[in-house]
């Protein structure tokens, strides 16, 4: 079943229904996807007055100052008092407390207001209105309803009442159509942008290294650096690192040695040249953000806040413009492009509010403090300086630098979300690749990672009938080689003359015997390695095939289809297609069959796409049957039928590696933005983005305004079906 978007229609039914407990479940599952790392659930009957606390850091001490009440009572002040009262008279001293309840609070900016007067703490609501506006963040918060709440809804299962799916809600933020534009316009393997911020990074975690006081950081020291501040980093070193070192410190780099290598001990520094460098852009970057904080400040003073609370005020609002791009950064930069007629920024006063609880800062009793710090961010709006022009603009190049690397929350959700509903036919080269991976390190398992991450993620893997005949050939063609020429002079094969071996498996027997992983205990004959997908003295009969069909099944979680469920696909109409591109087939492969199969899984797509509803419904995500291959040669023989059914049927194995199974985890890319914007590494990034690469995304984001929305989730639709089925896109010869 798919990873359906929840309807905020069905939110309101189950927190009309739901117990005290089960609601108190699902805040405690709910909370952490939004809140992050630092939500603690407390839980129990000994929970001291409340069901959770946040801390500032991983780090933080013990003594909590914001504390998380859930409940379902209809007087939520009645609640709250007691919550406090409880909580005070257990030893604590709360700051802040975030009130969760299932019900609906009117007026809620004066009920805050009154409890925060009267309590002498910050009190924030979070009623029904916000879970339902929060629902869809993630898998986790959709699961946590799914989970603790959805048994509220089995009532509506007897009237066939509304669905859990929201398709709109995928593409409301132009991010989607902005980044599937972007990457199908992207064609050519250019890395350059990549290969920047490898080189920031690089620089970055060798800041404070000194080889006068023998300060030095061997290569994985540097990963290590980089890995703790941005998790999301870990594929770009894998394609980059070893490649931009050599750069960096070579002589022939066109803007000289900017990095040291130590050959001799294998470690790394940073010249004199290139330390004063960095301290005098550090200079530059800190200056300006001290400016523009000056400038909110002495904005904030011509209010009627005192000394003291016009910094905390300052800080807050400077907090507030680095979490909006944060959480909208595509729709805030095209904001802060075009602000005519335009009013205040709509979250803006949200993303205050959520400051003020993110640093537990105590807000004075005079209510215009919130007010204030709303004005003087207008003024950066629409009167702005020019140090505050040029912080706001290096912030928006950062973020456009974080969304062409994919790392955005929305982008993120889109593809994992299209990734629980693959219907996807698997290819025989795809299967013999995987099978080759038997004894790779496990991070070098692309295939099986592939097909891991799909079922993980409730995607359906297919393996038929005749793809498991050619498999079944491949191995017994493979065993036949291997006693023919291999067999007796096994002892005296080296790695050059196994690398040159045409079968694939052949290859990574030896591979495995001569350099097998950390912990593996390696094949030692033949028979040994076949014996790891079926019995090799059973493999030449049907008893071989039937042994290999299992394990497939077992390994990869596929499902079976026989031929006779692949044929009944097929209409009158699409079997005399089907006969002529095998015919024109024919001379490109080894047997008839072999044509036959092919020809044979292209319509099957078209079949089944027909028969599951799916030309007859919208689906933003696009199709989601696909036969997954690496097979081209077909390509040249199906342009026809493509145009007849007016979309592709070839999945390209590289988009799924690319855009998912390699792709950033939501968590690292939240995790990594609350570390970059408000650090200074956030400003000197935006160094590394092309002015173009930043246009070009804005460009992008006015001809989403300017389509019906409808057109948007059509387009986007589309696109995607591009980019899964685009073979002249290049990859990373690494991906």
């Amino acid at each position: 079943m798919p990873d359906e978007l929840i309807h905020s229609d069905l939110v309101e039914v189950a927190l009309e229904r739901t117990s005290g407990t089960s609601f108190e479940y699902f805040v405690n599952s709910f909370f952490p996807a939004i809140a992050g790392v630092n939500f603690v659930p407390l839980g129990g009957v000994h929970d001291g007055g409340a069901d959770a606390f946040q801390t500032q850091s991983l780090w933080a001490d013990s003594r909590a100052e914001i504390f998380y009440q859930a409940s379902i009572e209809k007087d939520h002040r009645s609640k709250i008092r007691r919550t406090v009262t409880a909580l005070r008279k257990g030893g604590r001293t709360p700051n802040t407390l975030i009130y969760v309840t299932s019900q609906k609070v009117q007026k809620l900016d004066a009920e805050e207001r009154l409890l925060s007067d009267e309590l002498k703490l910050i009190v924030r609501i979070r009623d029904r209105a916000y879970i339902a506006r929060k629902i869809n963040d993630s898998l986790d918060t959709r699961n946590a309803f799914r989970t603790h709440l959805g048994k509220y809804l089995d009532l509506l299962k007897q009237i066939g009442a509304a669905q859990l799916i929201s398709q709109s809600e995928h593409v409301r933020s132009p991010a989607i159509y902005v980044f599937l534009r972007q990457e199908l316009d992207r064609r050519s393997d250019n890395q350059s942008l990549s290969e920047a911020v490898v080189d920031s990074l690089i620089l970055w975690a060798l800041e404070g290294t000194d080889p006068d006081q023998d300060k030095f950081k061997t290569k994985d020291e540097i990963i290590l650096s980089i890995k703790e501040a941005l998790p999301f980093a870990s594929t770009l070193l894998g394609i980059h690192l070893d490649a931009r070192l050599a750069i960096l410190s070579s002589k022939s780099n066109p803007i000289g040695r900017e990095i040291r290598h130590h050959r001799k001990d294998d470690h790394y520094c940073l010249p004199y040249e290139t330390r004063i460098e960095i301290q005098k852009e550090n200079a530059a970057d800190e200056t300006l953000r001290i400016h523009v904080l000056r400038i909110l400040e002495s904005r904030l003073s011509d209010g009627e806040l005192i000394d003291k609370d016009i910094h905390i005020a300052a800080e807050i609002a400077l907090r507030t413009l680095q979490l909006t791009f944060e959480r909208e950064g595509l729709e805030f930069s095209a904001f802060l492009e075009d602000k005519r007629g335009r009013d205040d920024y709509p979250t803006i006063a949200d993303h205050v509010d959520e400051v003020i609880i993110e640093r537990g800062i105590q807000a004075p009793e005079d209510q215009s403090y919130k007010g204030a710090i709303l004005e003087a961010l207008r003024c950066t709006f629409y009167n702005s300086t020019p140090e505050e022009r040029l912080f706001l603009s290096k912030l928006a190049h950062t973020y456009a630098l974080l969304f062409s690397l994919q790392a955005e929350p929305r982008i993120v959700q889109y593809f994992e979300q299209m990734a629980s509903d693959f219907y996807l036919y698997v290819g025989t080269d795809l299967i013999v690749r995987a099978l080759s991976e038997r004894y790779v390190r496990p991070d070098d398992q692309r295939l099986r990672t592939i097909l891991k991450m799909l079922v993980d993620a409730r995607s359906t893997l297919v393996l038929t009938e005749p793809v498991l005949t050619e498999v079944h050939h491949h191995l017994k063609s493979t065993d036949n080689e291997f006693r023919s020429y291999f067999a007796r002079e096994e002892s005296k094969i080296t790695y050059e003359i196994a690398r040159n071996c045409p079968k694939i498996l052949i290859r990574a027997y030896f591979y495995a015997r001569f350099d097998p992983p950390k912990n593996v205990e390696p094949p030692h004959t033949w028979a040994a390695y076949l014996q790891q997908f079926c019995n090799p003295t059973r493999l030449h009969g049907s008893e071989g095939k039937e042994d290999l069909k299992r394990y497939l099944l077992s390994t990869f979680r596929m499902k079976y289809e026989s031929r006779a469920e692949i044929d009944s696909l097929i209409t009158h109409k699409a079997k005399s297609q089907m006969d002529q591109i095998a015919t024109d087939l024919m001379p490109q492969k080894a047997s008839a069959e072999l044509a036959m199969n092919d020809a044979l899984m292209a319509l099957a797509v078209y079949g089944r796409r027909e028969r599951s509803g799916e030309t007859a419904v919208p689906n933003v995500f696009g199709y989601r049957t696909w036969w997954l291959t690496s097979e081209r040669t077909i390509l040249n023989h199906t342009r026809d039928v493509v145009g007849m059914y007016g979309a592709r049927y070839m999945m390209r194995p590289e988009f799924l590696l690319n855009f998912i199974a390699m792709a950033p985890k939501l968590s690292q890319v939240r995790s990594a933005y609350r570390y970059i914007f408000p650090s200074l590494l956030g400003i000197r990034l935006a160094d590394r983005v092309k002015e173009d690469v930043y246009r070009d995304m804005m460009t992008k984001v006015n001809e989403a305004g300017n389509l019906e929305f409808g057109r948007v989730e059509a387009m986007v639709a589309g696109y995607s079906d591009d980019l899964k089925s685009d073979f002249r896109k290049v990859y990373h010869r690494k991906l």
